[in-house]
């Protein structure tokens, strides 16, 4: 997958992917320097739009680490919100997904 979903889901959960600029982005995370963001409560993943200053494929590797808090959150486990644990995860799947062959 070289693109980013609008939507998903995994079990019973509908997700939403939202891409906003950084004005957006601090209203919803008060840190101007993130690129994403997973909020449990309204099952949405806020990522950063591409521009001159963040490349695509940072966007999309941001979207397989957010990925991974929402299935970890799903899965009730208890690392959800360990971002190391996450991030790793995140570069698994992300690698996994771009090297699949059929």
């Amino acid at each position: 997958m070289k693109r980013i979903p609008k939507s998903f889901q995994i079990g019973a959960h509908t997700y939403t992917v939202k891409m906003v600029d950084e004005e957006e982005m601090a209203e919803v995370t008060d840190d101007r320097d993130c690129y994403g963001m997973f909020d449990s409560d309204t099952l949405t993943i806020y990522l950063l739009k591409p521009s001159r200053k963040l490349k695509r494929s940072v966007v999309l590797q941001t979207f397989w680490h957010e990925f991974s808090h929402a299935l970890l959150w799903t899965m009730n486990h208890k690392d959800f919100t360990n971002e190391t644990f996450v991030d790793a995860m995140g570069h698994h799947l992300k690698q996994a997904n771009d090297t699949f062959k059929f």
